[in-house]
């Protein structure tokens, strides 16, 4: 899911231009392709295409492997917050802290892009419902977010 404001999460820093991802899951046959990384460069185009600074993300609890592969991705780990209000927010985040990750988009010349984002349609401000991303000739789509 991918989401323009996350108040609950992230509170006044909220303020700052950012896209935020949300429930990443790799079926295990698709593990390895770098699905996760292909995300993260369309969310890096899409933020330079409307002036957004940061690709954000969260995951709750202390997992050190997934904190280590997010910080391979080229996110920082800012640290775990335990949330005061986890009221609007899915069950798990009542389950222990939420570990916060961010990503200065990196500006990119023109020639140095390694694939093209399209398609991408945003239902509202809030969320995108569904949206496709072509990297080449493969596509992947993420719906039902």
């Amino acid at each position: 899911a991918i989401a323009f404001e996350d108040p609950l999460i992230w509170g006044p820093e909220n303020d700052e231009p950012s896209v935020y991802i949300h429930r990443i899951a790799t079926n295990p046959n698709f593990r390895g392709r770098n699905l996760v990384g292909n995300l993260v460069q369309w969310a890096d185009a899409y933020c330079l295409e409307n002036n957004l600074e940061f690709v954000r993300l969260d995951t709750v609890g202390h997992n050190h492997a997934l904190i280590a592969y997010y910080q391979k991705q080229g996110f920082e780990f800012l640290g775990a917050k335990d949330l005061p209000d986890t009221d609007g927010l899915p069950e798990h985040y009542s389950k222990g802290p939420a570990c916060l990750f961010q990503r200065a988009v990196k500006r990119r010349r023109e020639s140095e892009s390694s694939f093209k984002a399209t398609a991408v349609r945003c239902v509202s401000k809030e969320r995108i419902k569904c949206f496709r991303i072509l990297f080449y000739q493969n596509p992947l789509i993420l719906v039902r977010t």
